[in-house]
């Protein structure tokens, strides 16, 4: 059940942090730390950006809204429901869970009540993507997360990577995050196999071919081909790039990639 924004508070495990220079971060209607800084609502959600921190353009959350408002066909949504479990299943997330660029929070459903909380950049609600938000989350950023160390026992990245400028900055703060024996478990779009160069979008559209899922692919190819925001911020990352990158700083990592385009892993230290 869905309830309104104002109505979402966090749960009371979560330990909040300041942006600026982490100390406890009391929330009362406005956000609150020691130093004096304090930080909003919109919407009902928590604006916790630091000040240098720079919110999404306008034309990128145009593009990311407009993205929710595809109409998916029933073949189309099934198979990403399939998959989306697949990955869950695979990567296993323990609670409590950090999902970084949740996006409307919907995530939550594969979570017992009380065990999610979500973050991202973009408010769901001011976008237009919903009307309500399903579960706890709050605004901010991936590279400054606002919460304190060592306290969630996963931490979910799903299609997220290849909109981050700074993913050396984002993994460090997930692992801050993270207790010492949590996993960060990711799910991303990859330089596919299956066509050699072509990024995730190209094997996602293959998919569609062999798949006959004709208006699907049209909707979708329509708008991501179409949209040069597409290419602006989205950066075909391969599978073993990823790999190395957090191998720098969580040894134990198991992964697979699934249509040739579709990496799920967990890593652990």
């Amino acid at each position: 059940m869905t309830v309104s924004s104002s109505d979402v508070a966090l749960p009371g495990w979560v330990r909040l942090a300041c942006p600026i220079d982490r100390s406890e971060l009391r929330s009362d209607g406005i956000a609150t730390c020691a130093q004096g800084h304090s930080f909003a609502r919109q919407n009902g959600i928590l604006q916790l950006f630091p000040p240098e921190a720079s919110r999404p353009r306008g034309d990128y959350v145009r593009w990311i809204a407009d993205y929710y408002r595809i109409r998916f066909t029933r073949r189309q949504a099934r198979r990403t429901e399939d998959i989306t479990a697949r990955f869950f299943e695979y990567a296993a997330p323990d609670t409590p869970v950090l999902d970084v660029g949740c996006g409307r929070a919907d995530k939550a459903r594969y979570f017992p009540a009380g065990t999610y909380v979500g973050i991202d950049p973009i408010d769901p609600i001011g976008a237009g993507m919903i009307v309500e938000v399903p579960a706890p989350m709050v605004n901010g950023t991936g590279v400054a997360l606002p919460f304190a160390n060592d306290q969630f026992a996963s931490v979910v990245l799903f299609g997220v990577l290849d909109h981050v400028a700074d993913r050396a900055t984002l993994y460090g703060e997930i692992a801050r995050v993270l207790r010492p024996d949590g996993a960060l478990c990711l799910f991303n779009q990859v330089v596919g196999e299956r066509g050699g160069t072509l990024t995730g979008i190209g094997g996602w559209i293959l998919e569609r071919l062999r798949t006959r899922d004709i208006v699907g692919l049209v909707r979708v190819a329509r708008f991501t081909l179409a949209n040069p925001l597409a290419r602006a911020f989205a950066e075909p990352l391969s599978a073993e790039r990823i790999v190395s990158e957090l191998a720098k700083l969580f040894p134990t990592i198991e992964h697979t990639v699934v249509d040739g385009h579709t990496l799920m892993l967990r890593a652990s230290r």
